[in-house]
């Protein structure tokens, strides 16, 4: 049922998208689960994008890397009290597009996700990024 009502509303949030508190604790508790594994869930689409570039002579695998930052309401703390810095990840795709000049998207054919811990004045952007590391 979660993944029918997900589908159904690809662009709304998880409150907005399932029916009551009962789909909503389902939604959160799957994707919340150690055990699933998003590369699982996307091999199907993988497969697809592979095959959909063989027809293809020549494809392009475009990468990028973003910031994923969530809003909240409020201010979140944690056990002790300590005030929160804002929700974020970090995810990096390969997207692959035809290379005939239109630049027809096929497909995400591969995708990365990560989190890294922060301070306060990390989310201040007062402190230096490590080696390899940019500020984002």
């Amino acid at each position: 049922m979660v993944a029918e009502r997900l589908v159904a509303k690809p662009d709304a949030s998880f409150p907005k998208a399932l029916v009551g508190s009962a789909e909503l604790e389902a939604g959160y508790r799957f994707f919340g689960n150690a055990a699933v594994d998003p590369d699982a869930i996307l091999g199907g689409h993988y497969e697809d994008v592979r095959q959909r570039a063989e027809q293809e002579p020549t494809v392009l695998a475009v990468h990028d890397t973003s910031v994923v930052t969530f809003r909240h309401d409020g201010q979140r703390r944690a056990d002790d009290g300590e005030l929160l810095p804002k929700q974020r990840f970090f995810v990096h795709v390969a997207l692959v597009v035809t290379d005939d000049g239109t630049r027809r998207p096929l497909g995400v054919a591969g995708m990365q996700t990560w989190y890294r811990g922060s301070t306060l004045a990390e989310e201040a952007g007062t402190t230096k990024p490590t080696v390899g590391q940019s500020r984002r």
